[in-house]
């Protein structure tokens, strides 16, 4: 995502809506969305980040079949922290996630498996 200094919030909507449009909704957080993630290598995975303390995997199908059906799926939940999640990156190879916590930790995730393979301790906030 790349992020444009505009002089007056009119100009920020119009270049926004030459942009970006909307494609579907992906519905599974219980609470705010912190950050969202995806790679080149398969731009149909995405990661998205939340203040519910979770990372949700997501398989994007673009909508496929009825007009009122998902534009995705959670794939699985990554689970275990104990602060909200402030923010997700993915590997580029898709294997990996970084995951940083607003109480200064950061957890490296297998994807695949869903487990924290690594724990990060000691950032000051």
């Amino acid at each position: 995502i790349s992020f444009v200094y505009f002089q007056n919030i009119s100009n920020l909507f119009l270049a926004m809506s030459e942009t970006l449009t909307l494609r579907g909704t992906l519905s599974g957080h219980g609470d705010w969305v912190t950050s969202i993630a995806t790679t080149g290598e398969d731009p149909n995975i995405l990661l998205s980040s939340s203040r519910d303390k979770s990372i949700m995997v997501w398989k994007l199908n673009g909508g496929r079949g009825s007009p009122d059906s998902e534009f995705g799926y959670a794939q699985r939940a990554l689970r275990g922290h104990n602060h909200f999640v402030s923010d997700v990156v993915i590997s580029s190879d898709g294997q990996f996630a970084l995951s940083g916590l607003w109480d200064g930790t950061l957890r490296l995730w297998e994807i695949n498996c869903g487990k924290t393979t690594r724990r990060f301790v000691g950032h000051s906030k």
